[in-house]
């Protein structure tokens, strides 16, 4: 029998392997959490906003942001794109507006009767020439865009190029030999 201040090492040991055990667990449940954390917050969310403007603009903010277009016109029933230079136009008869910057260009589509923004499209002759879109960039590949978002609400191949929408998010981009060569945000809806 013991006398005095000794060590009970039944009681004693218990305690330890219960204070190891709850640190374990606090151990994963602290990983599992920010893991989770980090996947929630790097999930893509419906854009609206895309290169310093954002959907449903009016022309005049438009013009206050970006200055006057460089081209203006009107997109056809067809796909086609019929314009002409800005200069010496009313740039506010158009629904359709283009910004030349080097080798990348800006496109805006207006909704005809508000006239207010409902497209914001950047297509670059080079790789990496337009802002990032949810983390991709023109010249990533059809596989990246696929991982970053999954699976597209729509996608059509139109030769050369293929459309990839995703409606939920807001967003579409144009592929070629399966490359991002256009990426955009819409409003999906409006119709322009």
């Amino acid at each position: 029998m013991s006398v005095g201040w000794g060590w009970n090492w039944r009681r004693g040991g218990r305690l330890v392997l219960i204070a190891v055990g709850l640190l374990m667990v606090v151990a994963v449940v602290g990983w599992a959490s920010t893991s989770l954390y980090f996947k929630i917050i790097s999930m893509p969310t419906k854009q609206t906003e895309y290169m310093g403007l954002r959907l449903g603009m009016p022309m005049t903010e438009v013009l206050y942001v970006k200055g006057s277009p460089d081209q203006v016109g009107e997109q056809q029933k067809d796909g086609s794109w019929t314009g002409r230079a800005a200069e010496n136009q009313n740039v506010k008869d158009f629904p359709s507006w283009k910004y030349t910057q080097g080798l990348t260009r800006l496109d805006l589509e207006f909704d005809k009767a508000t006239k207010l923004l409902v497209e914001i499209l950047c297509h670059s002759m080079i790789d990496m020439g337009c802002p990032p879109l949810l983390g991709l960039q023109d010249g990533m590949t059809e596989d990246d865009l696929v991982a970053r978002l999954g699976r597209p609400n729509r996608a059509q191949t139109i030769n050369p190029a293929k459309a990839m929408e995703f409606s939920d998010l807001g967003v579409w981009f144009y592929l070629q030999k399966q490359r991002i060569y256009w990426l955009g945000v819409r409003d999906y809806t409006r119709k322009p």
